[in-house]
């Protein structure tokens, strides 16, 4: 869920980076805000994600005692 929201976030802000590019000279200033009907992580996408981020660890531990003297 946290990947889809930031996807989301994401493109807005890359359509921002666009129009700067396209060389927009106008001041900006950019307010990203969350209204109360927006969506939510759910408990269950958080359990998910600490789960994956812990098995990523390992992975990353078990990888680098290989280089680490």
């Amino acid at each position: 869920m946290q990947k889809l929201l930031a996807e989301c976030i994401l493109k807005d802000v890359s359509a921002l980076i666009d129009v700067v590019q396209q060389g927009s000279r106008d001041n900006m200033s950019v307010v990203i805000v969350a209204f109360e009907g927006a969506p939510k992580v759910s408990e269950e996408a958080k359990e998910k994600e600490a789960e994956l981020d812990s098995r990523l660890e390992l992975k990353v531990k078990g990888a680098l005692k290989y280089y680490i003297y």
